[in-house]
């Protein structure tokens, strides 16, 4: 009666028999994230975040926590192992929560697999870079190929004191969890697993290097109010920069999200393929974040750009879907901010035109959502658009600058108006 563990019929017979238990007790899975669940009651919305066997749980009071464990635990023949209060760790990540926020990053997780690392952790600034911006570094880790002996690949590897396809792979842990300031240079240098070379080695050492200096950082929710019940925490300051920086107006809004999309032209020297980045805002910070080698060959900035944009529009559905059914629904269209001139007259345009002819019929999709007001386009200067992070490597100044809007370092609006005192 019990499926063993590593049988492939486990995971299967294990979501249905959670599943079938939450559903029990109340609970309804969200759409689009399964592993999502939401209980509304007349008093208040119970949240649970279940990932494969660990589970939390979101609620007003530790009551009702409590409450929802023991109703689980009346459907299994072994209790959950709990640990009660303000939830610190989850599957890996820090979780810190104070009177202003929340705080999510994965310094434990990072202390880990740098101490595997033998080579010099120092920096050469107080302010590292994960990947630098010169010309003439990116063309020779583009353009250069590694050893395809393999008596010569297993020397370059002693020689560094480390494998490099197994460093990139926990890199990218931290990156989809909390970590979107290194999406472009994980991107970048993971497409070189199979045949990398000294360039690509040192490169992958910078980037270790900056996450040992910035180990504590990570995505910083804003709270509507104060919560008295928690301890204050030091505020966080944003990076010295001279430009004045537009925020959104959407950045007012306590309970709406907003999107950045940007692409680079031609941006892989070998493929000439683009790098479109996506970045999502909700509460203060990042909480969706997409760094991607387009597929199809752009013939022109305005087209790369256009498809950065169609695949914002779908990642802002998905978005609006879920945050619906957690009882936060978006009433107005969500507002994707893109600085190219040429992509906003082609959405509003509302059908292909001679420079579009070639483009594949489902990037016109974005029409539509525009057409009826589930998303709509607005113009944002470059030096203001946070994705720019996600699509190129970029200098010490722009880089800090788009990196503290994404990661949250910055009050909201809705914060500064209240004048609350946190």
């Amino acid at each position: 009666n019990q499926a063993i563990q590593g049988h492939p019929e486990s995971p299967r017979l294990w979501q249905l028999h959670i599943d079938g238990i939450l559903r029990r007790i109340g609970f309804e899975p969200t759409t689009h994230e399964p592993c999502i669940y939401v209980k509304h009651t007349p008093t208040e919305s119970i949240y649970l975040l279940r990932q494969v066997d660990d589970f939390a749980v979101a609620c007003d009071d530790q009551d009702t926590a409590t409450k929802t464990w023991d109703e689980l635990d009346q459907h299994l023949k072994a209790p959950f192992k709990r640990e009660q209060g303000v939830i610190t760790r989850h599957n890996g990540i820090n979780i810190e929560q104070s009177a202003d926020g929340i705080k999510v990053y994965c310094s434990m997780y990072l202390e880990k697999i740098i101490s595997s690392k033998t080579f010099d952790m120092t920096t050469s600034t107080y302010k590292p870079i994960p990947m630098k911006s010169d010309n003439a570094k990116m063309t020779e880790i583009e353009m250069t190929v590694g050893p395809q002996d393999v008596d010569e690949q297993r020397k370059q590897q002693d020689e560094f004191g480390f494998k490099y396809r197994n460093a990139t792979g926990e890199l990218i842990f931290a990156m989809v969890t909390c970590r979107p300031d290194i999406s472009f240079a994980v991107m970048k240098l993971s497409q070189y697993n199979t045949l990398p070379t000294k360039c690509h080695f040192m490169a992958i050492q910078d980037v270790y290097r900056y996450l040992n200096a910035t180990k504590d950082e990570g995505l910083r929710f804003w709270r509507p109010k104060p919560c008295t019940r928690l301890p204050k925490t030091t505020s966080v300051q944003p990076h010295d920069d001279t430009h004045i920086l537009i925020i959104p107006a959407e950045n007012k809004a306590i309970y709406t999200a907003y999107c950045y999309a940007d692409s680079d032209f031609a941006g892989d020297r070998q493929s000439r393929r683009s790098v479109g980045g996506i970045i999502i805002m909700f509460g203060g910070a990042a909480i969706v974040y997409k760094t991607l080698l387009q597929r199809t060959i752009a013939l022109s900035s305005t087209e790369a750009e256009f498809y950065a944009l169609t695949e914002a529009g779908k990642l802002v559905l998905y978005i609006r879907f879920v945050l619906a059914e957690l009882g936060i629904e978006q009433t107005e269209a969500t507002k994707i901010y893109e600085d190219n001139k040429g992509c906003m007259e082609m959405t509003q345009a509302l059908k292909p035109t001679k420079r579009t002819r070639h483009v594949e019929t489902r990037y016109f999709k974005i029409l539509e959502w525009a057409q009826t007001d589930q998303i709509k386009i607005s113009k944002i200067d470059t030096a203001d658009n946070a994705s720019d992070n996600l699509t190129k490597a970029t200098g010490r100044i722009l880089f800090h600058r788009h990196n503290d809007t994404i990661l949250g370092k910055r009050k909201p609006l809705y914060i500064i108006e209240h004048n609350y005192d946190i």
